[in-house]
């Protein structure tokens, strides 16, 4: 004998092959019959269940199985004791009309409508819709809301002197102008032996644009002063060369328009004696024209 247990399947060798002893249908078992099983269901009126253990119906007079097998009451099936109504009398159909002949002509608030009103149309929820939508957009004061009213009206008339609210109106225009010219003057004192150097003078542009330079020479005699050197305030840096600005002399240095972080200028001497240096230096602001901001 060999048994496979993955498909549960039992086989015998008769001597030339194996032979299934697998039970596939109820026939195969001798001495057992369909009555020997319990049944499947309990079943309880109308069900019932047959010798053969097959579900069935238990018809009534009134229901029988049409030639489809569908379930269907035969015509005259239903007497009239097997319905259940109770029949109204005459003056209990007289009553029911004299409510509707006094519903329809009634005014005293039946669906709560207050005596004296009327139920709206759809037409009158139209007109009102109409008019509440043309109100959001009216401009003509629909409520005649004035300042002495109360409401939303106080709140507008406090606006005004709310400072809370919103800021304070000016009372003048703004007005500024930057005078130009040759201004802020500094100056440079030292001395000088035989020898050439750069000496420098600090900002000289109060944060506006400057144009030009003035140097003078205030008596340093044989004190050369032939270029001079200027730096932005974004660190790049520009060599003039210019005249010699001798003893007693000035000189006015043009250059392009630029907010100036640092002059200096070189000095020269062929004395092998001490000599003084003073020097003057103005920067040349550039002019803006006077402008308003009127509010």
């Amino acid at each position: 004998m060999w048994y496979e247990p993955d498909s549960n399947t039992s086989y015998v060798y008769d001597g030339a092959s194996w032979i299934e002893m697998t039970v596939t249908a109820h026939s195969q078992l001798s001495g057992i019959t369909d009555s020997d099983h319990h049944n499947p269901v309990t079943t309880a009126d109308p069900l019932t269940v047959d010798a053969g253990q097959g579900l069935g119906l238990s018809l009534a007079s009134m229901l029988t199985v049409d030639a489809d097998g569908n379930l269907s009451i035969p015509d005259n099936s239903l007497a009239e004791s097997l319905l259940s109504f109770d029949t109204a009398t005459q003056s209990e159909l007289d009553s029911v009309s004299t409510d509707l002949s006094d519903h329809a002509g009634s005014t005293g608030g039946i669906h709560g409508v207050a005596s004296g009103d009327t139920v709206a149309g759809q037409s009158d929820v139209d007109t009102v819709s109409s008019n509440l939508s043309d109100h959001e957009s009216d401009t003509t004061n629909p409520h005649n809301v004035t300042d002495d009213q109360t409401g939303a009206a106080t709140a507008l008339s406090n606006h005004a002197s709310d400072n809370s609210a919103h800021h304070s109106r000016p009372t003048s225009t703004q007005s500024e102008s930057i005078s130009g010219g040759y201004t802020n003057p500094q100056t440079h004192t030292g001395s000088i032996v035989d020898n050439t150097k750069w000496v420098t003078v600090g900002t000289l542009s109060n944060g506006n644009f400057v144009d030009g330079l003035r140097i003078s020479n205030d008596g340093s005699q044989y004190v050369d002063v032939t270029r001079s050197r200027i730096t932005d305030t974004g660190g790049s840096t520009t060599t003039i060369n210019h005249s010699n600005v001798a003893g007693g002399n000035t000189l006015e240095i043009p250059f392009s328009s630029q907010p100036v972080e640092k002059v200096e200028s070189e000095i020269s001497t062929s004395y092998n004696s001490d000599r003084d240096v003073d020097l003057t230096y103005e920067p040349h602001v550039v002019t803006l024209p006077s402008h308003n901001h009127g509010v």
